[in-house]
């Protein structure tokens, strides 16, 4: 397993492990979506909608919160005894437009969202904003290491005190 024979195969294994399951998991763990409700009304009445990828503040009003997402802007009713605002002690006024935020609704016929959860996510930009400067850093890294040489793929660290001559010279 860790010889030196086949390393192409085996990094090009691994690889297609991790391709097959990012695959699996996005085909077995899907989201419910609004336009699936829609779909099918009768099946999907009460049931909790989870994700709203990438959604952002568009409009506050005292009756509905009005989000940005793929399938375009949604409008959520706010119940009356609505007190599910997350971080404790924020007011979904406090919300303004453009923000990120994380949001469960209830699927409600005649085929409208009720919101159940509304969680404000201020640094989000900033949390992905850091994840690929990191992931671009480590790629930058391993793009100087990394050598291809005779058909394999070679670890060459090429640094000060590193010198060409064998050890055993």
């Amino acid at each position: 397993m860790f010889s030196d024979r086949h390393r192409t195969i085996k990094i090009l294994g691994i690889l297609a492990l991790l391709l097959l399951l990012g695959w699996y998991s996005d085909r077995e763990n899907r989201f419910l979506t609004f336009a699936e409700c829609l779909e099918d009304p009768v099946r999907f009445a009460g049931e909790t909608l989870d994700t709203f990828p990438e959604a952002r503040v568009l409009a506050v009003t005292g009756s509905y919160v009005r989000i940005s997402s793929p399938d375009g802007p949604m409008e959520l009713r706010i119940p009356e005894d609505f007190d599910r605002v997350y971080p404790e002690g924020a007011e979904l006024s406090d919300l303004n437009p453009g923000d990120s935020l994380e949001v469960a609704a209830v699927f409600r016929l005649p085929g409208y969202l009720e919101l159940k959860m509304i969680r404000g996510a201020p640094l989000r930009r900033y949390k992905i904003l850091f994840s690929i400067v990191t992931v671009g850093g480590l790629g930058f890294f391993l793009f100087r290491s990394i050598r291809w040489k005779g058909g394999f793929l070679e670890f060459r660290p090429d640094g000060p005190g590193v010198s060409e001559r064998p050890d055993n010279c």
